[in-house]
């Protein structure tokens, strides 16, 4: 495959992920800081996606798969947050923090492998 094509759809990938985050924060956040945390941190993982690949560490399935499981996980957190409401946005925030931690940890056994 084309080695343009193949940065093409990573950058498409890392591009929906952020979209589909900030997009996310805006419905279920009201609070603007944690909205700026919650799209920062998704931020940094599209930054080290992107640095994973263009140095070689990681192939593009590997970051177009991560992303989907991602996004399906953005997913699943937003309809979390809608069904219980508020309080789960407040341990959600705590969890910020640890779920960028556990999703790089995640990428680097990936790596392993």
């Amino acid at each position: 495959m084309n080695k343009d094509f193949e940065d093409d759809e990573v950058r498409l990938a890392i591009r929906g992920l952020k979209a589909q985050c900030n997009t996310l924060s805006m419905q279920c956040l009201k609070d603007p800081l944690i909205q700026h945390q919650f799209r920062t941190e998704y931020r940094q993982i599209g930054i080290c996606l992107q640095a994973d690949y263009d140095e070689g560490i990681i192939s593009k399935d590997d970051v177009v798969n991560y992303v989907k499981k991602e996004r399906r996980s953005l997913i699943d957190q937003a309809f979390e947050i809608s069904k219980y409401g508020v309080g789960v946005i407040s341990g959600i925030a705590q969890v910020l923090e640890v779920m960028l931690f556990v999703h790089l940890f995640l990428l680097l056994l990936l790596l392993v492998q």
